[in-house]
């Protein structure tokens, strides 16, 4: 027995519009959903350990210390600030003016300097990375980026640290990556040419005692930034 034309589509859509067994219940998740979930956040905030060398170079054994936040500004740009502390691990002799004379002392390990980043960047060749199942995504992938920083160390006019002042800043283009390792963890890394103000200190002595006093001078430097991070 045949069935009617516009009966036999009647069944065949009721039959497409049934749930199917093998349909994932409502209450269930996918494996994978924690990792996508944080794959596609907007703002990430990151609190990682790693090598710093600023425009100044290395200065000795240092934990740097960052606390920073990225922002995605449509599918290719970013904006991230950042704070770096840097920990100094060993003593250092520290040269200081007291009287008519100069004075040294060893200061112990400390908060040694702390810089603060901003910075803008572009994460390209997203849709080909992707092509080829490479990592990609919400702030992953290969950039370039624009970055100022302004450095601030501890001035001393004794034996111990009275203040930080304002040290150097500095401007830089920078090439970089960031990946992801699962959900929690982050690995960033930048380099790149820059200028930056360096600060210098003149000593004079006026027949009585040593004055100091501070210039800054324009000069080409590079900046370094490799990171691992956790991430939220």
């Amino acid at each position: 027995m045949q069935l009617p034309l516009w009966c036999a589509a009647s069944l065949a859509a009721l039959a497409s519009a049934l749930p199917s067994q093998a349909q994932t219940s409502p209450y269930e998740t996918s494996p994978t959903s924690d990792a996508s979930t944080a794959m596609s956040r907007k703002t990430m905030f990151k609190l990682g350990l790693g090598l710093h060398r600023t425009f100044t170079g290395f200065r000795g054994v240092r934990l740097p210390i960052t606390l920073g936040v990225e922002r995605q500004l449509g599918s290719k740009f970013s904006v991230y600030g950042n704070l770096v502390t840097d920990l100094d691990l060993r003593e250092r002799p520290v040269y200081y003016l007291i009287g008519p004379s100069a004075a040294t002392t060893f200061r112990p390990p400390f908060l040694s300097r702390y810089v603060i980043e901003a910075g803008s960047r572009y994460y390209y060749n997203q849709a080909a990375r992707m092509c080829h199942n490479r990592a990609a995504g919400s702030l992953v992938g290969n950039f370039i980026a624009l970055q100022t920083n302004v450095d601030f160390e501890p001035f001393y006019t004794g034996e111990r640290p009275q203040r930080m002042h304002y040290s150097f800043a500095g401007l830089s283009a920078q090439w970089g990556m960031q990946r992801r390792l699962g959900t929690i963890a982050l690995f960033d890394f930048s380099v790149g040419p820059g200028i930056y103000n360096k600060e210098y200190i003149r000593y004079t002595h006026n027949g009585t005692y040593y004055q100091s006093n501070t210039y800054h001078r324009v000069e080409l430097g590079v900046e370094l930034n490799l990171r691992l991070s956790i991430v939220r």
